[in-house]
């Protein structure tokens, strides 16, 4: 019999076609004929004739055909159940290789406020799915076996039943040929079928639907082609790079004041890029630099999203790449070091960035799916290639679809590799789209200048062998022509090759050696406990690899030596507070003395140990040792004069007490205590004099008490960090000593030989100055201990530079340490961010009680002009931040005595350098990322404008080479309708202030049509203002 499918339109227009007459037995004709066994098309026919008696099927045929429905009805049961059987069996096996698992739940966030929800990588659960088992593999066997003897059986029915309708098609052609014709208006057979199936123009209405055309071939040799194509344009050392970004990634590139592109910009300096919303176009005249600058920048997007960067050809390893790109090295990371190094986090080395490469997957050809899969796949709403998460027991997991099943099943691939078919109950769409494995090992590129990029490179291979030896993926070296696991990933030679290899280097070639330390060392927690300090003093990058047997060290010739001579003979030789008896004279010309009373040993000791800002190896010389080129005479009289009200310790506190005389026994002082009138001896370095200045006569003798008992501290360190250790150590002095090196002339001129180390002044020209600040009508002691005074010291500190500090205990004396220029430059610095912060309600920004007249004139100082919109922008942990960057110092003032246009303000930079200056600017005129956008009844105007100067709209910040420009508002009114009412003025904020500062929450802009003139609403109740200072987030 035939069968033919109509669709619901076609069944009805067929059913219109029907014969209206009926039968002589009174079946209807078209069950008759379906009785009788003719064909659909001969009926539908018009003006066919009846088929003659002798045609109609005798009665046996109907019982036939009733027998073979009813064995194909219990054919179909027995295939249901045998499809719930094997889609049970499919469902309780594992996966061919155990993918990684996916939790769809995202990771808690580790602080507020939450992220935006990644991807759907969900970690690794610690319990593997399991693995196929001896019987799981048997059962696999028989399910195949069971497949195959079922086509077998299907391709045998298929081969009868096309015999069949074969020998039904002919006797149904000579029945047809016997009838007469009727023509239908000149349509063919051919089109009559193709429009009652649905196929052609008559109820279509339209021209013919052509047929879906064959899946092309896959041609392997084209897609080797594609793929060579590919990584020629890779290397393609001349040719303009173009990298596509999605939103993310512009966003990334540009928050934070651009800090990543410009850190991109800095490395690759021989390149421009130039950032669109949706790609960076980056060009270059010098072979191989745009190259370079597409891997930097990859590299840097891809370190931040803890992704890799994908390259149809790898780099080699070593340096250059093994393709000659400058400033550029590639270390292969096994995967016994895997999740040890973090890529983002070595750029704390200065200028470089890291990532992990992985190679592109190559070009494959598309699975060939039949018509049957092909529906399965629409039915789920899945296509071949499509990201998807699969269940796997209770967890789920992520994949690609393969393809399908006739049976309705999934064939999945899973992330990490391996396949296996899966029940189309346990596969949805992934929510997030694909998801990459992390990269945590493979091949790291690092890019950068030599400096920074070797000492990033040695962090990542020592974090590299403490993973691998804590997992047991590699071994300590124990002898010391062993190499360690480290070195073999730097790939560093031991014994004479390594001499050999360093007499060819220059001194001042930046480079990397290992040195095998003493094994009294490996066991010391007193030495271990200084070797942190040991990078700091030398300038080198120093790592001990685990154990404590051996270290690594990058640096120059003169720093190598340095750090070695530290490793050596100074930390293995230390005592447990740092004591020494003696040091190398490698090291004299690079450490500093100074003399510390014994009273105020402890207070100096615990100021140096807490304070981060010390870059020094601080050590202590023996008691009874003198510093060098001291000349302090201690010989004079310190006897105190009977009647003096002085203060005495007593149990570390300090108490009113008046000297009687000279104690019983030399050179104790016999007091009595005013709380209670009784007498006690105490030693005269316990004794100072009350709250108060001290006459130089009185404080005299207590001077030479106090460095008559001493001891020699030593900051060993570069020279600037030797000076601000040594003013910290003097500052806390003074809480025990008061006056020691701030109370008369003569403490001066000892302070002074102090910083100097005993040197001339024509030898070392640093000088020392202490500001009394009790009376200062500059500087205010009180805001200066504030947290804003304290971050405005190390701001001028790195700005001037100098080193300076407060005393500690009454706080009324500054000290200073540095040139002439820079203790007065340092003055004026600290000055200025008092009177531009201190006190004001609009912050950094408004510029206080600050002028400054000779400010263009300055060669420190750089003036910048803001419009009023993007001063705004530099909220003060902005600011703070760029003087952290350029070690300047930024401050608001008035205009310094001229008029300033309105809608400016000025903006002073100032600082040492002219570099780091011309820097500042340039990240002071670019929005930072809280430059956003901000996002009823009839309005009602403010009363009236402020009295300081109104703003008729907020100035566009000028276009830079990195953002968009600020919308003209006024502009963009001119071509809309003008907002009506609140809900309006609302909804289009982000159109006509697309780019202007954001604003406080529940406040909107609206624009005056009269005044043109924008102000401010908060909608909570209606408020208005001119004020932008007031409004701002």
């Amino acid at each position: 019999e035939t069968t033919l499918a109509l669709r619901p339109e076609n069944t009805i227009f067929a059913n219109a076609l029907m014969p209206s007459r009926k039968s002589t037995d009174g079946a209807p004709p078209a069950k008759k004929q379906r009785a009788s066994g003719d064909s659909l098309k001969s009926l539908l026919e018009p003006g066919a004739a009846s088929l003659p008696p002798a045609q109609a099927a005798a009665p046996g045929k109907e019982g036939s055909h009733k027998e073979k429905k009813e064995k194909k009805d219990k054919d179909k049961d027995k295939k249901d159940k045998k499809d719930k059987k094997d889609k049970k069996d499919k469902k309780d096996a594992p996966p061919a290789v155990a993918p990684a698992p996916v939790s769809l739940r995202p990771p808690s966030p580790a602080k507020p406020p939450e992220p935006p929800k990644p991807p759907v990588v969900p970690p690794k659960p610690q319990v593997e799915p399991p693995k196929p088992s001896a019987e799981q593999g048997l059962s696999k066997e028989k399910k195949d076996k069971d497949k195959k003897d079922k086509k077998d059986k299907k391709d045998k029915k298929e081969k009868k039943d096309k015999k069949e309708n074969k020998a039904g098609a002919d006797k149904t052609a000579a029945t047809a040929a016997s009838a007469p014709k009727i023509e239908m208006g000149g349509l063919n057979d051919e089109e009559f079928w193709a429009d009652l199936t649905g196929e052609g123009p008559l109820f279509t209405g339209g021209p013919e639907v052509p047929k879906q055309p064959a899946a092309p071939e896959f041609d392997e040799a084209a897609a080797k082609a594609k793929e060579a194509e590919e990584a020629a344009l890779e290397k393609d050392p001349t040719r303009p790079r173009v990298v596509a970004l999605s939103s993310e990634q512009v966003e990334v590139l540009r928050e934070g004041g651009r800090d990543l592109l410009q850190l991109v910009q800095r490395i690759a300096h021989d390149a421009t890029i130039q950032l669109s919303e949706a790609e960076a176009r980056i060009e270059s005249s010098t072979p191989n630099a745009a190259r370079r600058a597409e891997l930097c920048l990859r590299a840097a997007l891809a370190s931040n999203a803890g992704e890799a960067v994908e390259l149809r050809v790898l780099l080699g390893v070593g340096e250059g790449g093994g393709c000659d790109l400058a400033d550029l090295d590639v270390m292969e990371v096994p995967a016994t070091a895997a999740g040890a190094i973090e890529p983002k986090e070595l750029q704390r080395f200065g200028d470089v960035v890291a990532a992990f490469l992985r190679q592109k997957e190559p070009i494959e050809a598309k699975p060939k799916l039949t018509a049957a899969q092909l529906e399965v796949g629409r039915s789920l709403g899945l296509d071949v290639g499509q990201a998807v998460e699969v269940r796997y027991g209770e967890e789920w997991f992520n994949g690609a679809v393969r393809g399908f099943t006739e049976e309705g099943a999934v064939q999945v691939k899973w992330l990490g590799g391996g396949d296996a078919e899966m029940p189309a109950v346990d596969v949805r769409a992934a929510s997030g789209g694909f998801v990459r494995l992390a990269a945590d090992h493979g091949k790291l590129v690092i890019i950068g200048s030599r400096r920074p990029r070797l000492a990033a490179r040695l962090r990542a291979a020592v974090l590299a062998e403490r993973r691998a030896v804590a997992t047991g993926g590699a071994s300590q070296a124990r002898s010391q022509d062993e190499q360690s696991f480290a070195e073999g990933l730097l790939r560093l030679l031991r014994g004479p090759a390594a001499e050999e290899q360093s007499k060819n280097l220059a001194e001042e070639d930046f480079s990397l050696v290992s040195v095998d330390l003493p094994a009294a060392l490996a066991g010391s927690a007193t030495s271990l406990k200084h070797l942190g300090r040991v990078s700091k003093a030398s300038d080198a990058v120093v790592e001990v690899l685990p154990g404590g047997r051996r270290a690594l060290i990058a640096g120059d010739a003169e720093e190598q030596r340095r750090a070695k001579c530290l490793l050596l003979e100074v930390v293995p030789k230390l005592g447990p507070y740092g004591d020494i008896t003696e040091i190398p004279e490698m090291l004299q010309d690079y450490c500093s003395h100074l003399c510390v009373p014994t009273v105020a040993l402890s207070k100096v000791q615990e100021t140096l140990q807490q304070d981060d800002e010390v870059n020094c190896l601080v050590l202590w010389l023996p008691p009874g040792s003198s510093a060098p080129r001291r000349t302090y005479d201690t010989s004079a009289s310190s006897t105190w004069e009977p009647g003096t009200e002085v203060e005495a310790l007593y149990r570390g506190s300090w108490h009113s007490a008046v000297v009687v005389g000279p104690g019983n026994r030399s050179p104790r002082v016999m007091i009595t205590w005013d709380y209670n009138s009784s007498q006690g001896e105490v030693l005269p370095a316990e004794l100072r004099l009350p709250t108060g200045t001290p006459s130089s006569a009185a404080l005299q003798p207590r001077r030479e008490l106090w460095l008559k008992n001493q001891r020699v501290m030593v900051a060993i360190g570069a020279e600037r960090a030797r000076l601000s250790c040594t003013i910290r150590a003097m500052a806390a002095t003074e809480y025990n000593c008061p006056g020691l090196w701030s109370g008369n002339e003569q403490a001066l001129e000892d302070a002074e030989a102090e910083v100097r180390d005993g040197y001339a002044e024509d030898i070392v020209t640093y000088g020392f100055a202490a500001l009394d600040l009790s009376g200062s009508a500059d500087l205010d002691p009180r805001w200066l201990q504030s947290a804003a005074g304290e971050t405005a010291m190390r701001a001028v500190e790195l700005a001037a530079p100098c080193a300076l500090q407060l005393t500690e205990g009454r706080a009324t004396t500054l000290l200073l340490a540095g040139s002439s220029l820079e203790r007065e430059r340092a003055q004026e610095y600290l000055s200025w961010a008092q009177k531009c912060r201190q006190a004001s309600s609009a912050g950094m920004r408004a510029g206080g009680k600050l002028s400054v007249m000779d400010a263009d004139m300055r060669e420190d100082v750089l003036v910048v002009l803001l419009p009023d919109v993007q001063a705004m922008w530099l909220h003060s942990e902005r600011i703070l931040q760029i003087e952290r960057e350029t070690h300047t110092v930024l401050v608001f003032d008035s205009g310094g005595g001229s008029v300033l246009d309105s809608g400016l303000r000025r903006l002073l930079v100032a600082g040492g350098s002219d570099v780091q200056r011309g820097r500042a600017a340039a990240l002071a005129r670019k929005p930072s990322e809280a430059a956003t956008a901000a996002g009823g009844s009839m309005l009602a105007e403010p009363a009236q404008a402020p009295a300081k100067v109104p703003v008729p709209h907020p100035v566009a910040a000028p276009l830079d080479a990195f953002g968009l420009q600020p919308t003209d508002p006024w502009a963009v009114l001119q071509t809309m309708a003008w907002p009506e009412n609140i809900n309006k003025w609302g909804q289009l904020q982000k159109k006509i202030w697309a780019g202007h500062a954001k604003l406080k929450p529940g406040w909107i802009r609206v624009m005056s049509k009269s005044k043109r003139q924008e102000y401010y609403l908060r909608l909570s109740d209606k408020t208005t203002t001119f004020d932008l200072g007031e409004v701002l987030g």
